[in-house]
């Protein structure tokens, strides 16, 4: 199999149920990168999302954050960037209004909201950044970009708002289930396969001589994208038609044993 490139989602592929990068998983990430093959993080988290875990920053590899929106080169350069239109992320945060949903988002890095609550605390703890609440959307947006917006709520709700929102017409503006409590907006031409593509183009690499782990809906073009696609046994179920291999749980290491099956290490 001649792989140059792999992509890993984080949570719920690299990260174990708990948070946590096993040994396993890191020993399998630095004998790909023995063999001189690029692995890219490619995940929805920010880059001060990622500063918690030392030992994927220290393998100096290509990270693709919030979901393909911002993309660094292994130097952690800004390689790529692209935010919301000011006129979608207003439509975004009338919509919220108008479900009462739970909003959050990012602009230059850091995390704002729409209320104070136990959803968008959590999401502020786990990306290790505080988040500010702001009143005044219309007048932020005017001097602000924004990367990405999120609603938060319980499973049930969150099928809701999708369906609610694949109803509206010209909604030009990519959104997904990224987890089953989170439903995730940004720029239509943002995803990771576009991510991907970008790489792919930087380093001359084909879509073919790629592989992608992932568990989530902003998995799915990602994973049909690279030449060998690889699902998480733990990933929601919409998405496991969408690989070529469904791998071992989150918790049981899933990555590094469809590493050492299909390119030996």
């Amino acid at each position: 199999m001649d792989i140059k490139l792999v992509a890993f989602d984080m949570d719920g592929t690299l990260l174990n149920s708990r948070h946590e990068l096993s040994p396993e998983t890191i020993r399998a990430l630095y004998k790909l990168k023995e063999k001189g093959i690029i692995c890219v993080i490619c995940t929805g988290r920010s880059i001060a999302g990622l500063k918690h875990y030392s030992e994927l920053l220290d393998l100096n590899m290509p990270i693709v954050t919030l979901n393909g929106t911002i993309i660094l080169d292994k130097d952690k350069n800004v390689i790529f960037a692209r935010t919301l239109t000011s006129e979608d992320a207003k439509r975004i945060w009338t919509l919220a209004d108008n479900l009462n949903a739970n909003l959050a988002f990012w602009s230059n890095n850091k995390l704002y909201c729409n209320k104070i609550n136990k959803f968008t605390l959590n999401y502020s703890e786990r990306s290790y950044l505080p988040i500010t609440l702001i009143d005044d959307f219309e007048a932020f947006v005017q001097d602000n970009g924004i990367s990405k917006m999120i609603f938060f709520d319980q499973e049930d709700k969150i099928i809701d708002f999708k369906s609610k929102v694949s109803k509206i017409k010209d909604f030009n503006v990519n959104y997904c289930i990224s987890n089953p409590y989170m439903l995730e907006f940004f720029n239509i031409q943002v995803s990771k396969a576009n991510a991907l593509d970008f790489l792919g183009k930087y380093y001359n690499i084909t879509p073919e001589q790629m592989m992608a782990f992932g568990d989530g809906e902003n998995d799915i073009d990602m994973l049909e994208y690279v030449g060998y696609g690889v699902v998480m046994q733990n990933a929601l179920e919409s998405v496991k038609s969408h690989g070529k291999f469904i791998t071992k749980t989150n918790d049981e290491d899933g990555v590094a044993y469809a590493l050492k099956k299909f390119i030996r290490l």
